[in-house]
């Protein structure tokens, strides 16, 4: 057909598409891993080495205790002293207190009353000191002109 025709590298690709690749053969049977293999613990540190060799050494729990004398002479002072404010309070106890002597005899109540009154408030005393003022009605009316038949009204009136 030559209405389109290949281009070079498509004649590379056509060509290598029809040979066999490397994953066409099958793979060779290669001989396995000969000898040790590697190590893959994990060492102590230095510190696990001092727990390990520590840990089979015996303690001092592993002894017996040597047997101890027991106490001898006298005793610890177990009591409890009495402190400052006991002491006061132990000498108040013995002194007398107010209520051990009697009572002195005092005089009764004699003469003269409290003042039972009441005051004047501030308006009660106005109208005190205005009673004793005499008042308009006291006083003499001056003589004063009666009525002289005047007019109230200045309209005129029909007639």
């Amino acid at each position: 057909n030559m209405s389109n025709p290949k281009s070079e590298l498509e004649w590379v690709e056509y060509r290598a598409a029809l040979l066999p690749g490397p994953a066409d053969y099958g793979a060779p049977k290669l001989p396995g891993p000969s000898g040790g293999r590697f190590n893959e613990s994990k060492p102590k540190t230095e510190l696990e080495w001092i727990e390990h060799f520590a840990a089979q050494r015996p303690g001092p729990s592993d002894y017996g205790a040597p047997k101890l004398p027991g106490p001898s002479g006298g005793r610890f002072n177990m009591s409890n002293p009495k402190s400052e404010l006991e002491w006061v309070e132990y000498r108040a106890a013995l002194l007398p207190g107010p209520a051990d002597y009697g009572a002195p005899k005092l005089p009764g109540p004699s003469g003269g009353r409290f003042n039972e009154s009441k005051p004047k408030t501030e308006l009660e005393w106005i109208e005190h000191f205005a009673a004793q003022r005499p008042g308009p009605s006291d006083y003499g009316a001056p003589k004063l002109p009666g009525p002289s038949g005047g007019r109230f009204n200045m309209s005129n009136p029909k007639s």
